[in-house]
């Protein structure tokens, strides 16, 4: 969702083959390629020792090269000695273990002996360098420099590519370009071929001298970057820079913004001192993007101004989760995903998800028998529940074993968002890919509704953020059978605060009653049975009040038992504001004037009875200029007559009590 520029020069997938021109490069004399291979070294991390995932069966390891399955570790780029326990890498490399599940970066020499950084002494995430000592690595040659290399001269990229070893190939330096937004520097172009592996190597020039610190390849030239290393040689001691440009945008808004900062941090510092400065100066800007994104336009951002108008005036009936999104033209709407799945699952239970930008929309039905405290606490019962959903498959050789639990949740919080409704907030390690997966989830009597997404660990906060914002953009009414409400309202600590200040009481066989600060609402057995099977639907909406706008319950269903012979229906409906289409006033007026189907007739339709009234009922005058209605509506299966269900209605229409 958005594109963050914190290290410009990543070298991420540098696969492709030089072809050199007319003019071929000179080759390195063995004493000098014996000298680079002994002042070049890779950077590696070491793999996590643990996986918390569950399998469908054993991993087919044997199926990998003898090198990945018996290899402790991963090469993420090169690095090279530049003095006396002077190493140079790219700051991009390093910043693969700012945030991680592997091991931090360390060293790796030709005999494979691993060495941790002791101090990074310079850094620049702008020019994406890094300077470092390592205490333990003893390197055994150090490389010469060339501050001034001549245009279409031989050159040779040295590095780990591919995590090989160190190779060396020739090529020719073809220009120097400017850096794109203050032309502060000019990168090196070469033409000498490069590899995943290779950023951080040295890039040099024909007599072995240090010219430049290999970064990235051309989108889509064959013609590759390095940082000169006079930039980085004449970078000041013990300083640290960090330079950030970004251009954000939430899931649910069509107006991006971009921003920059810079920060500089005193050095020499341990390599997690740096890692946890750089994370919070990004985390901090993400937050601050956030913050100036939701609040740039606060008289258009939903549920404020004519764009969320329309989308308010409907009483949408709807159990599973929607976001409401900004489209194009500034209006907002509710869309429940794309690409829709659902999985039947035993006792009546069902899993269901659909695709919303980045994040996964999901629903959860819980079986019947399934021990209600229980299944609100257990975030690997939760996240085993989602997996039966879809198929998460992990590629091992030629074999995709399917993924059937992830354990678990490494951290468990509740986030409560503006309106009052508490999520639980889930968040699980995929280590063997350094990925996490995220969820926040709201119970509701049926089970859950909630958002999922996965990230790269060093990306959790960004999806965090997406996430927790998304929060207050949503639709969702809350459903269930009166057993299953029963076992959410125990549940105190877990409801939302437009439930914590409504009653919801009932005796099976007896009586239902509802109140909440806008109508209340009861009726007796003799007028609808009332089993543990009966259904009960809330319906919610974004309600203006005093201090601008709270999430309510606006409507209520009652339906008899699960075959639906009977079923209430209250609606509260809102005067249309100024501005909408004729066609609101006009249906508003038919509304206010009882006129057909609200107008205490019965009409027939697929063998069911149905009644409508505005209440109360009976009613004289209507009202003139009313600015908030409730619609009342019976229906029963069966051929009835309009004294029967009249004298229903009228008995229903008791029941009910507006108190706003």
């Amino acid at each position: 969702m958005r594109s963050t520029r914190l290290f410009p020069a990543i070298c991420g997938s540098l696969i492709f083959v030089a072809t050199l021109g007319a003019q071929a490069a000179a080759s390195l004399s063995g004493t000098l390629q014996a000298q680079v291979r002994k002042a070049t070294f890779e950077i590696v991390m070491q793999k996590p020792e643990v996986d918390s995932l569950s399998y469908e069966k054993p991993l087919p390891l044997d199926l990998l090269p003898f090198k990945e399955r018996n290899e402790k570790y991963v090469s993420i780029g090169s690095a090279f000695a530049i003095g006396d326990n002077r190493f140079v890498t790219a700051a991009h490399v390093l910043s693969r273990g700012f945030r991680t599940q592997f091991g931090e970066p360390a060293v790796r020499k030709s005999d494979g002996s691993v060495h941790p950084i002791s101090l990074v002494h310079k850094l620049s995430t702008q020019q994406d360098f890094v300077v470092f000592s390592c205490d333990t690595c003893g390197a055994d040659a150090v490389l010469k420099v060339n501050r001034e290399p001549a245009l279409d001269s031989g050159v040779f990229a040295v590095g780990n590519a591919l995590g090989e070893g160190i190779i060396i190939r020739d090529g020719l330096l073809t220009s120097m370009t400017p850096e794109t937004r203050y032309g502060k520097w000019k990168w090196l172009r070469f033409s000498a071929a490069a590899s995943p592996g290779n950023s951080g190597g040295p890039l040099l020039d024909a007599q072995g001298r240090v010219i430049g610190v290999v970064l990235r390849k051309s989108e889509s030239e064959n013609l590759n970057y390095a940082l000169p290393i006079a930039e980085l040689l004449d970078a000041p001691e013990n300083v640290g820079q960090l330079d950030s440009e970004m251009r954000y945008r939430l899931p649910f808004l069509s107006v991006p913004t971009s921003g920059h900062r810079e920060k500089t941090i005193e050095l020499p510092r341990t390599y997690a001192e740096v890692g946890t400065e750089v994370m919070a100066f990004s985390d901090d800007f993400i937050d601050a993007m956030c913050k100036e994104l939701l609040q740039k336009n606060p008289d258009t951002m939903f549920p404020r101004g004519d764009g969320a108008a329309q989308l308010l005036q409907l009483n949408i009936g709807m159990e599973s989760l929607a976001v409401i999104a900004q489209k194009e033209d500034g209006m907002w709407d509710a869309y429940t995903g794309e690409n829709p799945q659902s999985v039947q699952l035993a006792e009546n239970g069902y899993v269901s998800a659909s695709q919303f930008g980045r994040l996964l929309l999901v629903k959860i039905r819980r079986p019947d028998s399934a021990d209600a405290a229980q299944f609100y606490r257990d975030s690997t019962a939760y996240m085993d529940t989602l997996l039966k959903g879809w198929l998460w498959k992990r590629a091992v050789g030629r074999d995709q074993v399917r993924i059937t639990s992830l354990g678990n949740a490494r951290d468990e919080s509740v986030h409560v968002d503006t309106y009052g409704r508490k999520w639980q907030v889930r968040k699980w390690n995929i280590e063997y890919q350094d990925v996490v997966a995220l969820s926040v989830a709201l119970p509701t009597p049926e089970g859950y509704v909630g958002m999922v997404g996965w990230a790269a660990t060093a990306g959790e906060h960004d999806l965090m953020v997406d996430l927790r914002s998304t929060t207050d953009f949503v639709h969702i009414s809350l459903g269930g059978t009166l057993r299953q409400w029963q076992d959410y309202l125990a549940r105190t600590d877990l409801l939302p605060r437009t439930m914590s200040e409504s009653s919801l009481a009932f005796d099976f066989g007896k009586r239902l009653n509802f109140r909440s600060r806008k109508f209340a609402f009861s009726y007796s057995e003799a007028q609808q049975k009332i089993l543990p099977t009966s259904r009960l639907l809330l319906t919610t909406n974004y309600v203006p009040d005093a201090n601008g706008f709270t999430w309510d319950v606006t409507g209520l269903s009652a339906v008899e038992d699960a075959a639906g012979d009977a079923v209430v229906v209250i609606n509260r409906l809102n005067a249309p504001p100024p501005g909408l289409p004729q066609n609101y006033a006009v249906e508003w007026q038919k509304i206010v004037r009882r006129q057909q189907p609200l107008d205490g007739k019965v009409q027939m339709e697929g063998g069911v009875s149905t009644i409508g009234t505005v209440h109360p009922y009976p009613q004289g005058k209507a009202p003139t200029d009313p600015s908030v209605l409730y619609t009342l509506v019976y229906a029963r299966t069966g051929a009835f007559k309009d004294r029967a269900m009249q004298a229903e209605l009228k008995k229903w229409s008791s029941g009910l009590q507006i108190l706003e």
